[in-house]
């Protein structure tokens, strides 16, 4: 049984080095697994929660817009 080769060169004249590197990142690529299902974001890295919030309007609205949004 032959195994099919894994790279081939097709024109050009690749030093080893240069081999060694597409090497590397294919076989990395190989590794790299998707999860089953997707994770959950913390409100610390939901990118919403750096957007500005609607100010409020009315009486002590300076003092409430320097309150916590959740």
């Amino acid at each position: 049984m032959t195994k099919q080769p894994v790279l081939r060169v097709i024109s050009g004249n690749p030093t080893d080095d240069e081999i060694a590197a597409v090497l590397a990142v294919v076989s990395k690529k190989q590794r790299v697994k998707e999860l089953a299902e997707p994770t959950k974001m913390s409100l610390w890295g939901d990118p919403r929660q750096h957007m500005r919030h609607v100010l409020p309007v009315g009486k002590h609205a300076w003092r409430k817009s320097g309150w916590a949004q959740l």
